[in-house]
């Protein structure tokens, strides 16, 4: 009789450590997967950041440092790089900058592009 209640305690403790680890595998599975679409959250974010900042690049080497018109293979390039960052804002701005009708708005919408990269970067 002994023997046998040793036994059964014994299944009970092996049971409860099954079950154990069962539930720790669950948890440690909903952990990674947690981690994984945060680090791929995160790497989106860096991505568009980095866009960001080759467009202000480019937008401050071809339009703010130009000494007379664009040339078009440069607003191709500039429009590219504005729509590879995927920002609704930005290409708002930017569509605006282009449709500018003078030189002072023409600045004044530059600045406003400057200003919502300079926010979005941080």
């Amino acid at each position: 009789m002994n023997q046998n209640k040793s036994k059964f305690v014994l299944n009970i403790v092996i049971i409860v450590l099954l079950l154990g680890n069962i539930f720790l595998a669950y948890k440690y599975v909903g952990v990674m997967r947690t981690q994984s679409v945060e680090n791929a959250v995160s790497e989106q974010k860096i991505t568009q950041r980095v866009q960001m900042a080759n467009f202000n690049k480019l937008f401050v080497e071809t339009v703010l440092n130009s000494k007379g018109t664009i040339s078009s293979d440069d607003r191709i390039k500039l429009e590219n790089d504005v729509r590879q960052t995927h920002d609704t804002d930005l290409i708002n701005a930017w569509n605006i900058f282009v449709s500018s009708k003078d030189s002072k708005a023409t600045q004044e919408n530059a600045m406003k592009i400057l200003g919502l990269l300079a926010n979005k970067m941080i």
